[in-house]
């Protein structure tokens, strides 16, 4: 069985591997430009979720102090790296090209290409190591020859994406050159970081911030770098959207009686708490069964948000305890990025998960457009809206509750398997 095929079929015991067994896994073994290794390699890639990118990007960076054997260099683990790191230029949206593995003569060479759509692109370098003298007027005429040819913008930059903290020599390098405003140095466990804030965030301006600082800017003014902190601080203490308090029925009924949502009237109230360490198991097992049922793999690309390695297929994935209420049973947010996240393409659900249960129901984008002007909806002080997204339980059915009455939704339910139940 290929790479893929194993993946498809048992992605939890490969999960466990290293990567150099994975790479062994993958065509014959060996890494070259055009080969079924590179091509099973990179799809693969593509599939997995960002803690397992950052695994295998410390494996690839060879010994260091308090290593473990696991994570240590390995044959072709620069040319890993080098797929690895443009995997997480792609989960940073960027629109990436990859390099060769081994450059040519009379072939303009990089390690990857990463366009934002702005013309402020990224030529990438991947180095473990500055032991050599790098010659930064042939990678920057690479990135004036791209320039030429129409393939970059006029405000692109090169960045060097480096496996050790020891980078002095190339640092002084690149201060010392007429370089200087062109390029830049991040660690790869560094890059690994940014990809993981905007893993974990659910506020739109992050991934622009992230791409903010990995373009040369001026450091006299650091405010880039301090809003940047402060969305990340600001969004990881806000409560997710399944952890905010449910409307309960006199404020449901006013809701619908006055045209006012009455979370307007009060926007910082307490979250409603979930049970701890459930709500991302519980999304993973959610995200592997709608995977199963569309026959492509969904990774995680923020904190709800799922996505094929293709972008063609999308899941906004919302989990909520269970409210004892008559009129009640479980309650999501659903905020206007991720509606918008969802309606940019042709096939996407919004999956609602029980807590209490694991039951899961997967609802077509179109179907939730359909109801979502008959859903309440409340606007943040931040100008973020978002709609409300009620059900209950009648029987063994779940009902989603809007002003136009109840919709059963067994026709949408999912098992862990990946099988629709109706």
């Amino acid at each position: 069985m290929t790479l893929l095929s194993l993946w498809r079929t048992g992605a939890d015991g490969l999960r466990t591997l290293a990567v150099r067994q994975v790479l062994a896994l993958a065509g014959d073994g060996r890494l070259l430009d055009g080969s079924e290794c590179s091509f099973e390699l990179r799809a693969f890639l593509a599939e997995v979720e960002a803690d397992d990118l950052g695994r295998y990007v410390l494996e690839c960076l060879g010994p260091r102090e308090g290593a473990r054997r696991g994570e240590r260099g390995f044959e072709d683990s620069g040319l890993v790296l080098q797929d690895a790191v443009n995997e997480v230029g792609r989960r940073l949206d960027y629109d990436v090209t990859n390099g060769v593995y081994r450059g040519s003569r009379g072939r303009v060479g990089f390690d990857g290409i990463w366009r934002d759509g702005s013309g402020r692109d990224l030529l990438v370098e991947v180095k473990t190591t500055d032991a050599y003298t790098i010659r930064l007027e042939t990678i920057d005429g690479y990135r004036r020859a791209l320039i030429n040819q129409g393939l970059f913008g006029p405000e692109s930059s090169v960045l060097f994406v480096v496996g050790r903290d020891d980078t002095g020599a190339l640092e002084a390098q690149i201060r010392g050159s007429p370089h200087a405003w062109t390029m830049r140095i991040i660690g790869a466990a560094s890059l690994m970081r940014l990809l993981q804030v905007k893993v974990n965030a659910e506020a739109p301006d992050v991934v622009e911030r992230i791409r903010s600082v990995l373009r040369p800017i001026e450091y006299t003014r650091l405010d880039r770098i301090v809003d940047l902190m402060f969305d990340v601080r600001v969004d990881a203490d806000a409560p997710p959207p399944e952890a905010k308090a449910a409307p309960t029925r006199d404020e449901a009924v006013a809701a619908d009686s006055e045209g006012e949502d009455p979370d307007a009237r009060a926007a910082l109230r307490l979250p409603s708490s979930l049970a701890s360490g459930g709500v991302e198991p519980l999304r993973r097992l959610a995200a592997d069964a709608v995977s199963n049922t569309v026959g492509a793999r969904l990774t995680r690309r923020r904190r709800s948000w799922y996505e094929s390695p293709d972008g063609s297929r999308r899941a906004v994935i919302a989990v909520s305890k269970r409210y004892e209420r008559d009129y009640q049973s479980y309650w999501y947010a659903l905020y206007d990025t991720q509606r918008a996240f969802l309606t940019e393409v042709r096939t996407a659900w919004l999956v609602l998960c029980a807590l209490d249960s694991g039951r899961m129901w997967a609802l077509p984008a179109e179907i939730v457009e359909g109801y979502a002007p008959a859903m309440n909806s409340t606007e943040r002080p931040d100008g973020q809206t978002y709609w409300h997204v009620l059900t209950k339980l009648v029987g063994d059915a779940c009902m989603l509750v809007t002003t136009r009455g109840e919709t059963d939704l067994t026709p949408y339910e999912i098992d862990v398997r990946g099988r629709t139940a109706g």
